[in-house]
């Protein structure tokens, strides 16, 4: 039987009430389950299992028989933010995360020393300068008394100073280092358990404490395991003009593992309500909290086995108004 129609501010209030007791309770809780299904079985239960085609049609009587209905105008849906989205194929991202440290490209590093053995007469760039191509960063007495201007051979930051007025340099240590920061290299760190899962062309998401993350793609795979670490290296060559990554900085990178599936939702669709998984779905003029059984769990969406056909629209925003109202006291729904 449909409960009778409420005064619509008192309804509000109520639905805030609730809502406020929802997210209080979800603070504490645990995450409930997300579908994983056990797998061993003895002799005897294999024996007596059912037929694919009757376990199929018994769960989906369950949860049909677990179904309950809330009462809710379109007006009202709108009013409380509440959006559907249909279910139905898609892809489900896999991703796993790796740790990395940025790099520098040692092609964009360049060592600058004197031609010749020498005194440093005068130092034009120091540590921290911008320099171009041509720029002179110090003269040179040679021993001969001739002088000579040392120039850097790229553009780039001055990264290293190892030359002061008054100092004898030679050519065996680097007077200056340059680099080109503008572009720099995400190392991560790929060890055997994800190997099989890692390759060439892949996209990755990488970011670093309070920086927004960067989406690059792994540009190159190592096929050496280093003898200390038992990791390989992944390189992901990253755009820096901003100078966020530098060189040093441990990093973290989610590698995308797309995977496609029958029916997929918006993760954010799926509430626990009584220790089970439910999505808000809607049937006709109606909001139906369908208990429904998860499978692959992706960053942004989830598989869904069984309790919910392609192409049923399922709230994707607003949902805690629909679980608050279905938690207040059973009396926010019936059972069919």
């Amino acid at each position: 039987m449909r409960r009778t129609a409420r005064n619509a501010a008192g309804r509000r209030l109520s639905l805030i009430l609730a809502l406020a007791v929802a997210f209080a309770a979800c603070e504490g809780a645990e995450e409930g389950p997300h579908g994983e299904h056990e797998h061993g079985h003895s002799e005897n239960e294999a024996r007596h299992a059912p037929e694919p085609e009757h376990a199929a049609q018994e769960e989906h009587e369950e949860h049909e028989e677990l179904v309950r209905t809330l009462d809710f105008s379109a007006a009202e849906l709108a009013e409380f933010g509440v959006r559907f989205e249909a279910a139905g194929a898609g892809t489900i991202d896999l991703g796993f995360e790796v740790p990395g440290e940025i790099e520098s490209d040692p092609e964009r590093i360049a060592a600058i020393g004197p031609r010749f053995p020498g005194i440093v007469r005068s130092v034009s760039k120091r540590v921290g300068d911008r320099v171009s191509r041509g720029d002179v960063l110090a003269v040179v007495e040679s021993e001969n008394l001739s002088s000579f201007e040392v120039r850097s051979g790229i553009t780039g930051t001055v990264l290293e100073q190892h030359a002061a007025p008054g100092e004898m340099i030679g050519r065996e240590r680097a007077a200056f280092v340059v680099g080109d920061l503008r572009t720099v290299w995400a190392v991560l760190a790929i060890y055997p358990q994800d190997a099989p899962r890692v390759r060439a062309g892949q996209k990755v998401s990488v970011r670093v404490p309070g920086v927004p993350a960067v989406d690059a793609e792994i540009d190159y795979v190592s096929p050496i395991v280093d003898r200390h670490t038992r990791a390989a290296r992944a390189r992901v060559v990253l755009a820096n003009d901003d100078g966020r990554f530098r060189p040093g900085l441990f990093v973290t990178a989610t590698v995308a593992e797309p995977v496609e599936a029958r029916v997929v939702v918006p993760a954010a669709a799926v509430q626990i309500v009584d220790g089970r998984a439910v999505v808000f779905a809607r049937s006709g003029g109606r909001v139906e909290a369908r208990p429904v059984t998860l499978g692959r769990r992706g960053r942004q969406r989830v598989e869904v086995e069984a309790g919910l056909d392609p192409g049923t629209e399922v709230a994707h925003e607003g949902v805690f108004i629909l679980k608050a109202e279905l938690e207040k006291g059973e009396g926010g729904g019936h059972h069919h």
